[in-house]
């Protein structure tokens, strides 16, 4: 018996990839962006796809139920997203398998990460703000340099988390022209004795908003120190003085006679004018007439 070859043909089928090519375009970093790719059976049999994968995983592809088995004339949908995690050029391909004549298609990818839009900066200068010694109930100001950079910069707020420590007179919001540079004062009340320390933070449309800026200061209690000199006659001891004015009713700021020639007035506040004079007392009780008033200005 005569074996007659037969030739064997595969199967009349064609698949087609929509789009050719998946360019994206840019993309800026941290965002994404979709394309659907069509795969379609334009042949006369059926074909099964076995897989569709990425080569970079910068494109990702969503998971259609694989295998499948495409009818001819029926589509499979695929979505393929790219997602930069850095600026510049990314490519790479898709690949289709399956058993239609030509089992491996590829499709080219591409697409441009962008670097994000950059916003302004607040540069504040000093890194921290030291007021030093100041006296309780007194006022220092000291002063800070805020500039923009990349971009204006419009200050909505600015708060304090000490109310020893404020921004005095400034109306907000306020603009600084990118480039430029403003000065804002910082004053410093202690209320009382010790260290003290506070933050300022700035609310902005800058990168850096809530930006902050350290306060520092040590406060000091304001005294007057007297001496005078002796009596001459023989005393138990001295009675001071204060008033607010140079003829105004004096009262004694003592509670028990003074047997030494010198006080100290713990009892001051800042930014005032005092007088003071000193009585002296004898072994019966008899008080002089008053000393000279001594004026002494409070800083």
């Amino acid at each position: 018996m005569a074996t007659l070859p037969l030739p064997l043909h595969a199967a009349a089928t064609e698949l087609t990839l929509k789009p050719r090519d998946l360019q994206f375009g840019k993309v800026v970093v941290g965002h994404t962006r979709t394309i659907l790719l069509v795969v379609t059976n334009d042949g006369k049999s059926s074909v099964r796809i076995s897989s569709v994968t990425s080569s970079s995983g910068k494109f990702k592809i969503s998971k259609p139920k694989l295998p499948d088995v495409l009818a001819a004339g029926k589509r499979l949908e695929v979505h393929v997203t790219f997602a930069p995690t850095a600026a510049g050029w990314i490519g790479g391909h898709v690949t289709v398998l399956s058993n239609a004549s030509d089992r491996r298609l590829t499709l080219p990818l591409g697409g441009i990460g962008e670097a994000t839009e950059s916003k302004p900066q607040l540069d504040i200068a000093p890194a921290s703000l030291s007021f030093g010694d100041v006296g309780v109930g007194t006022t220092e100001t000291l002063t800070l340099g805020l500039s923009a950079s990349r971009g204006s910069v419009t200050i909505s707020s600015v708060s304090s988390s000490s109310s020893q420590f404020a921004v005095p007179d400034v109306a907000f919001p306020l603009t600084i022209p990118a480039g430029h540079e403003l000065s804002l004062n910082v004053a410093f009340k202690p209320q009382s004795s010790g260290h003290k320390s506070a933050t300022l933070s700035f609310v902005s449309n800058a990168e850096n908003s809530r930006a902050s800026e350290p306060l520092s200061g040590t406060a000091t209690a304001l005294y007057v120190t007297l001496s005078w000199n002796a009596s001459t006659s023989q005393v138990s001891g001295y009675n001071v003085y204060r008033g607010t004015s140079v003829k105004g009713t004096l009262t004694r700021i003592n509670s028990s006679l003074d047997s030494d020639t010198s006080y100290t007035d713990a009892t001051i506040i800042g930014g005032k004018t005092y007088y003071y004079a000193t009585t002296a007392v004898n072994s019966s009780g008899k008080e002089s007439g008053y000393s000279n008033r001594v004026e002494v200005v409070v800083p």
